[in-house]
């Protein structure tokens, strides 16, 4: 029995020492929050930003140099793009794995040389409501990731590297160095060991968590823990949601503010949502329609 009150005893201490590391993270994210981030990339810019999935990927055929300049012309202040080697170990902006979805030809990717797949065109599967194909023919193609940065020389870029490895890496960090955007990218991918090794060839570039670094965040922060902990990252890309189980949490939120880490919300299209999440204190909201929330924010802000 005694032992019994022992552990209880000591239970009781832990949740109490949780409770008030946990409280302590609340108020510090909210009366002495640390500022966001002190990179060149995302100081060009007040938060919370308008950042462009794929471009206006909701009115014009994804990842297309259409698309981005589209979406700049509606109001974005970030550009947002997938990339995956073709196989003569270009990197193109294009979010499958395969051609099929998007474009009039069928196949990997890394089956295409780039002189290839850019033959394809881009804006072949592309319909409107009412069924229609408004861009076949138009010669949009699948660029490359020098094209974006070259094309758009003043606009940051986020980078998702879909396709894992060191290759991934090298080819996207040198391609960045040869555009001289290191101050103007900022990169991401889910798996871990590729954007540890992007780290290590490319440490002035600013990164975002891996999927198991955000995992990690997320239950540190549960516990109070994830303000005072050494992360690699700069920032967060997250869901509202994974498979129905909420990331956007009062914790994980208190979390990044008192650690000073961005929080981009992805992908988030209707205006109600909009709203709520900026009134949640997201740093930049990733939309297929950046004209909408373009309103939005001018309206909050005007």
């Amino acid at each position: 029995m005694r032992r019994f009150g022992k552990i209880f005893k000591v239970i009781i201490s832990i949740v109490g020492i949780l409770v008030l590391v946990n409280t302590f993270q609340m108020v510090k994210s909210v009366y002495f929050p640390e500022p966001y981030t002190d990179l060149e990339t995302f100081s060009l810019f007040e938060p919370p930003l308008n950042i462009a999935h794929r471009g206006a990927s909701g009115n014009y055929p994804e990842n297309t140099l259409m698309a981005f300049a589209r979406a700049i012309e509606k109001g974005a202040d970030t550009l947002e793009l997938d990339i995956w080697l073709t196989e003569d170990f270009h990197p193109a902006v294009i979010h499958d794995r395969t051609v099929n979805r998007t474009t009039d030809g069928q196949g990997f990717v890394s089956s295409f040389t780039r002189e290839e797949i850019q033959k394809l065109d881009a804006g072949y599967r592309f319909s409107t409501p009412e069924g229609d194909y408004p861009f076949r023919g138009m010669g949009l193609k699948v660029p490359m990731l020098d094209e974006v940065l070259e094309t758009f020389p003043d606009i940051p870029v986020m980078i998702e590297i879909k396709r894992p490895g060191i290759a991934s890496a090298e080819i996207v960090a040198r391609v960045i160095e040869e555009a001289n955007a290191e101050n103007r990218v900022f990169v991401g991918t889910m798996n871990n060991y590729t954007i540890e090794h992007f780290r290590r060839i490319m440490p002035e570039v600013p990164t975002a968590a891996s999927l198991k670094e955000i995992r990690r965040f997320f239950y540190s922060a549960h516990v109070g823990m994830a303000w005072f902990m050494n992360w690699d990252f700069e920032g967060l890309f997250v869901p509202p949601q994974i498979n129905r189980f909420p990331i956007l949490t009062a914790p994980f939120l208190a979390g990044a503010r008192a650690g000073g880490y961005p929080i981009f919300l992805w992908t988030i299209n209707e205006p109600d949502r909009m709203e709520r999440f900026l009134e949640a204190g997201v740093h930049g909201i990733i939309t297929d329609f950046p004209g909408i929330l373009r309103n939005i924010l001018d309206q909050r802000f005007e």
